[in-house]
């Protein structure tokens, strides 16, 4: 019944020219390259994925973990974990994904993607690596993880993972629609 707002300056949406994939087999022939979907080198996000676990492994007061699905079909969702360190993050993911039952978390298993919400972190070496800004959002197909860094704005997760049911489901004869069910 309370509502609380949240100020994620300096971004208010999404950060769509921080946005990369990793350009690796096999998924650099599936992905729709250009202005949209533009690549980051392997070692890149490797090199900011330990940046990420390294500040919330030794520096984050607390973790949020939430397991869910994306997708409401049984045959063609996707299960999701997110890792943050802000409940209001954990709460939006759990607005915005499919909430799993008690008896589905039992067996929930290894999860299909994770998102790794390192926000309070940015990239000092942005330029060495091409990249636009010292905010980042980098998606590992092969790895099936994504980072965020340097921006608190929650809808990165969402649309993250929103870009990866585009990716899959095509491939699996579905055609996807933009939309979120809780």
């Amino acid at each position: 019944e309370d509502t609380f707002c949240i100020r994620t300056a300096p971004f208010y949406g999404r950060s769509p020219k921080d946005r990369y994939i990793v350009e690796s087999e096999p998924s650099r022939n599936h992905v729709d390259w250009g202005a949209i979907n533009k690549p980051m080198k392997p070692e890149v996000f490797d090199e900011l994925y330990e940046r990420c676990t390294d500040y919330l492994s030794n520096s984050a007061e607390r973790l949020y973990v939430y397991d869910a699905f994306v997708g409401t079909s049984k045959s063609q969702r996707r299960k999701v974990r997110f890792i943050t360190e802000f409940a209001w993050q954990h709460h939006f993911v759990q607005n915005m994904f499919v909430r799993a039952t008690p008896e589905e978390l039992e067996t929930f298993g290894e999860p299909d993607f994770t998102i790794i919400n390192a926000c309070k972190i940015t990239n000092p070496d942005s330029k060495r690596h091409g990249l636009n800004s010292e905010v980042f959002v980098g998606f590992n197909i092969e790895k099936k993880c994504g980072i965020i860094g340097g921006t608190h704005y929650g809808g990165e997760m969402k649309k993250g993972i929103f870009a990866m049911m585009n990716y899959w489901l095509p491939m699996d004869g579905h055609l996807p629609m933009h939309c979120s069910a809780n």
